[in-house]
């Protein structure tokens, strides 16, 4: 298998005027290569990021959407996870298991998010790049709890969004930015979380229930138009990939399979669907039509023992 790794970058560039201020760490990311990416300054653009155990930690891989060119992106003891990219396909934001935030930028540079709150998890842009929705999670009563913020780049401020019990995952603006979607759950009998989708507005106010069947409900994606939502379900027993409308109505299934599915992500002309499944017996990324035909694993990593997860496809 043709593999590239980026090489190991030492320069330290100027950041742009938006991260003067955040702190930098070392972080191999870097990349570019000559002639590849053309003038654009988006290297990520139309390109499916996820993190793989293929070199023998959780670390940031890019790939095309046809399964050619994997490219390693990252290379540090940390564990990296929930990668996600920014509008114009120009940087990337992923979180370890440090609990840290970290955004990284097409010249090499790394920064992590050194203004927000510890353990913090599942980062995602906001439509005009300039914000990053997160959850920050704290333990009460032995029991985990994470709320909804959002980091301001710019302004280097946070503002709490949610408040209250429970663990709240996956956050994700709407395209016009006038929504933010996400999984809240809640602890039930015998330690059981049940994980529901719920609304807020662009603000993360006015909190409400999206979907919400008595069933796990997580991970939930918007289509590019705003109009569609796919999200993954437990409600056919196994989770599966399911759709709704943006009001949370008319379900229809996409994926029928009694492995584990989960993770969806659209492309960016909203006829494609990147996700996760263990159909083969490990964790891999899997494509399909936006009707749930046509599906098809991207791409074999041999000799990946934890596989690979969490995709992103760049606008």
């Amino acid at each position: 298998m043709n593999v590239v790794h980026s090489p190991l970058c030492r320069r330290k560039a100027p950041l742009r005027a938006l991260i003067l201020p955040l702190v930098l760490i070392p972080v191999l990311f870097n990349p570019f290569q000559a002639g590849t990416y053309g003038q654009t300054g988006a290297p990520y653009r139309g390109k499916i990021l996820f993190s793989s155990y293929l070199s023998g930690n959780w670390e940031i891989w890019s790939i095309h959407p046809d399964g050619t060119n994997p490219i390693q992106l990252t290379r540090s003891p940390e564990e990296k996870q929930y990668p996600s990219c920014s509008p114009d396909g120009s940087r990337i934001v992923y979180g370890n298991n440090q609990g840290e935030i970290v955004v990284a930028e097409p010249d090499g540079t790394a920064v992590k998010l050194d203004f927000i709150p510890q353990q913090s998890r599942y980062p995602a842009w906001s439509p005009d790049g300039g914000k990053i929705v997160f959850v920050a999670f704290e333990f009460k009563d032995g029991k985990e709890t994470g709320d909804i913020w959002v980091a301001d780049l710019r302004e280097r401020k946070v503002r709490r969004c949610t408040q209250g019990e429970g663990v709240k995952r996956n956050p994700r603006w709407s395209p016009d930015g006038s929504a933010i979607l996400y999984s809240s759950g809640r602890w039930g009998s015998g330690g059981r979380l049940i994980e529901e989708l719920w609304l807020a507005d662009g603000e993360g106010k006015n909190p409400r229930p999206f979907v919400s069947d008595g069933h796990s409900n997580v991970q939930p994606a918007w289509s590019p138009d705003g109009k569609w939502v796919a999200f993954a379900s437990n409600r056919d027993r196994s989770m599966d990939i399911w759709l709704v409308d943006r009001k949370g109505k008319n379900p229809r299934q996409l994926t029928r399979h009694r492995a584990y599915e989960g993770h969806p992500s659209w492309s960016p002309d909203g006829s494609m669907i990147s996700f996760v499944s263990t159909r083969r017996e490990r964790m891999e990324i899997w494509v399909m039509a936006r009707d749930g035909t046509d599906e098809r694993p991207l791409r074999e990593f041999s000799g990946s023992k934890g596989g690979e997860r969490e995709p992103f496809w760049c606008p």
